[in-house]
């Protein structure tokens, strides 16, 4: 995915890439994030991509989807920013970490996203 963020403050709320970590085809197994930026940022311009490491996360346990979102940051045990810099390259667990992208003031912000999957076999897959 090549995504754009155009500025004026546009942005990406926190969210677990693959939030159950069971590897069913309605989040497509996610397993890693990679990150790749096209362009450099500057801290003033915004844009950032902040990762959390949930308390639960912390003591080796999956993220639960249920446990992200709805703006209480208070929830997440530490964070850290990324500016956005040409050629800087991003690895994360898909079900583990998670992230949002922290508004975007200034220039236009691009990024190349790939996920790394890993479907449980099929036979081996609950019913959606």
């Amino acid at each position: 995915q090549v995504a754009c963020y155009p500025g004026g403050g546009t942005d990406y709320v926190a969210h677990v890439d693959n939030g159950d970590g069971d590897g069913r085809a309605h989040d497509f197994g996610r397993v890693l994030t990679l990150v790749y930026y096209l362009n450099d940022l500057d801290e003033a311009d915004g844009g950032a991509l902040r990762l959390y490491l949930l308390p639960e996360v912390a003591r080796g346990e999956p993220a639960v989807a249920a446990a992200v979102g709805g703006g209480n940051i208070a929830q997440y045990s530490a964070a850290v920013d990324v500016t956005p810099r040409a050629g800087t390259f991003v690895v994360f667990r898909s079900d583990r970490v998670v992230h949002e992208v922290r508004p975007c003031i200034g220039r236009h912000r691009y990024a190349l996203t790939v996920w790394i999957l890993a479907r449980a076999k099929v036979e081996q897959m609950a019913p959606l």
